[in-house]
Order: C-alpha cells, then sequence, then structure tokens
C-alpha cells in the first residue's frame, strides 16, 4: 500500500533544517505539507488518515489527539506531558526524541489492518469521555465550591 506523510499547521520556528532535509528527502513526493487546513478539510483528515502522528515534546491538553480520535483516527502520539492521558489505551505511544521507537510503531500499524481498526474504535470511545459541556458544568461546580 501506497502511504502519504501529511503535516497540517503553520511553519513554526526553527524549521530551516527541516526544509533542506524535505528538499533533498528520497519520498519527498509523498510528503505533503497542507499549512493550516479548514475544520472541514481537517475532520476528512482525520477520518481518512492510517495514522494520526502527534510527536509533541510539551503539551498542555492534547486537543489535536482528542479531536483525531473524536473522528475515529488510530493516534501515535509522544509520551509525554499530559498525552496518555488523553490516550489513555486508546493510543500507541513514543519517546518524541527517539526516531527508531516512532519507526517501530509505523512499521507496525502499517502492517496490521487489524490494528488500524481497533485502535480506531477505542479512539471513539476514548474520546468520549471528553466533553467541553461537562468540563464547563464541572469547573463551575469548582467555583462555587471555593467562594
Amino acid at each position: 500500500m501506497d502511504y502519504k506523510l501529511i503535516f497540517c499547521g503553520g511553519k513554526g520556528w526553527k524549521n530551516d533544517e527541516f526544509y533542506k532535509k524535505l528538499d533533498n528527502h528520497p519520498f519527498k513526493n509523498d510528503i505533503k505539507l497542507k499549512g493550516y487546513v479548514s475544520k472541514e478539510e481537517l475532520k476528512h483528515l482525520y477520518s481518512t488518515t492510517t495514522a494520526f502522528i502527534y510527536p509533541s515534546l510539551y503539551e498542555g491538553f492534547g486537543f489535536p489527539v482528542a479531536e483525531a480520535m473524536s473522528c475515529g483516527a488510530p493516534c501515535i502520539v509522544s509520551n509525554r506531558s499530559s498525552l496518555p492521558e488523553v490516550g489513555g489505551d486508546a493510543a500507541m505511544y513514543f519517546d518524541p526524541e527517539n526516531h527508531n521507537e516512532l519507526t517501530a510503531k509505523l512499521t507496525e500499524i502499517a502492517s496490521s489492518k487489524e490494528m488500524v481498526e481497533m485502535l480506531s474504535a477505542k479512539s471513539v470511545v476514548q474520546s468520549a469521555r471528553f466533553s467541553c459541556k461537562e468540563f464547563a458544568l464541572d469547573f463551575e461546580k469548582f467555583l462555587l465550591a471555593v467562594k
């Protein structure tokens, strides 16, 4: 099966080395830089991906992971910060500073349709744990309790 690596989002900073390597990469035709995408396109990408990869070093809550999971995306995410709490047992984890770990996870998911289907189903269930409405209600209860 042919795979494409799709990057979404802004360029960020300290990325000159990335673009130099990309220009000379042997698979550069299979790597797409989408930049910012609409919510509709992002939902489509999440819903059709073989794996959503999130190699964050520092993270507040992990909204991109929760979003991807709500669309049924199998997730391979950093084992740092809040991400294991967000992903629970529905995600695969790797050290974001160890490319060999990420390569192993990608190989595992690319070689198993069953793994993709299992993680996709678990993702939807896991994402249901997070609700903006419930958070707002809990926060309101907290504020009332501290008054």
